[in-house]
């Protein structure tokens, strides 16, 4: 009797794990990953006279291997100290402007769920830096898109995942801000809206 109860608890404990096994590969197969364990270095390969990058390497690791390297030349870079945030899967909110900012910056700019990065291009004057963009492929390879709107420009103030948008503002001559809002619709980039303001005194 006690091995035909054992028998039973075996058989039951078989088919439900089975079943939970099932639901959890079927979770993975419908769903996009949302978390990519990349790893990012950066190394200067070459400075100028004055002491400023104009070459770098931007190695990508995942699962301790490399899986890219990229041969970046920044603009004019003022190099003081190499920081990096990520706005990628996080709650943080934005805080990149004019004289705070970073040089290395992970979130995701397509929408798609995976992780891009831009990097610092020119740390610019009164507009503020700007930045090159990279983008992941479903391949897990990093490349710069020839149509995304905000190549070698600056950072968006605003990421916004519901409605597919990015927000610039900066400051345009000497006294308006431009606010320009980019969507991405059916895989193509437009502006929906654009407005100079007066600086507030």
């Amino acid at each position: 009797m006690k091995t035909l109860f054992f028998m039973f608890i075996l058989l039951c404990f078989f088919n439900c794990e089975k079943t939970i096994n099932g639901k959890i590969e079927k979770q993975v197969e419908n769903s996009i990953p949302v978390k990519q364990n990349y790893l990012f270095s950066i190394s200067i390969l070459e400075k100028d006279a004055n002491n400023k990058p104009i070459k770098l390497n931007i190695k990508i690791k995942k699962n301790n291997k490399i899986v890219q390297q990229i041969k970046y030349n920044p603009g004019f870079w003022s190099y003081n100290n190499f920081n990096k945030i990520s706005y990628f899967n996080t709650k943080l909110q934005i805080q990149e402007g004019i004289e705070n900012y970073h040089n290395f910056i992970t979130a995701d700019f397509n929408f798609d769920n995976l992780e891009d990065f831009a990097i610092l291009y020119d740390s610019g004057g009164n507009g503020g830096p700007i930045y090159s963009y990279y983008i992941q492929s479903k391949e897990g390879k990093f490349e710069q898109i020839r149509d995304f709107p905000l190549n070698e420009g600056p950072f968006p103030k605003k990421i916004n995942k519901k409605d597919n948008t990015l927000t610039i503002s900066g400051p345009i001559g000497c006294c308006k801000i431009k606010t320009t809002v980019f969507q991405l619709k059916n895989n193509k980039w437009s502006v929906i809206f654009s407005k100079d303001e007066n600086m507030s005194k």
